[in-house]
């Protein structure tokens, strides 16, 4: 049995990974993956459209294709580290994830 730390944590809440809010089945796919299927939930979850994630990426000076999200989120390609790690971050900010979900 763990010590209490004195926090609260909810049962449904990944330890280190608050969620901000976001629904456990999305939290948990943040968590565990596959990268895939966490950015197609959390554009859903969002309600943004392809089109405007990218509007939305470029606002942020981020340039990536429409093509490459839609490869990113059906799992037939990933972003290739160390290069898309802006992209990522600025997805998050975007998606309003929690930062390195």
């Amino acid at each position: 049995m763990a010590a209490d730390s004195g926090h609260a944590e909810s049962v449904n809440e990944p330890i280190g990974h608050p969620t901000g809010g976001l629904p456990t089945p999305l939290a948990e796919t943040l968590r565990y993956g596959p990268f895939h299927r966490a950015l197609r939930e959390a554009i859903a979850h969002r309600g943004l459209s392809l089109a405007r994630l990218r509007a939305h990426l470029e606002q942020l000076g981020v340039q990536v294709g429409q093509s490459t999200l839609s490869y990113w989120q059906r799992g037939l390609r990933h972003p290739e580290v160390p290069r898309a790690i802006s992209t990522v971050r600025a997805l998050e900010t975007v998606l309003r994830l929690p930062p390195s979900s």
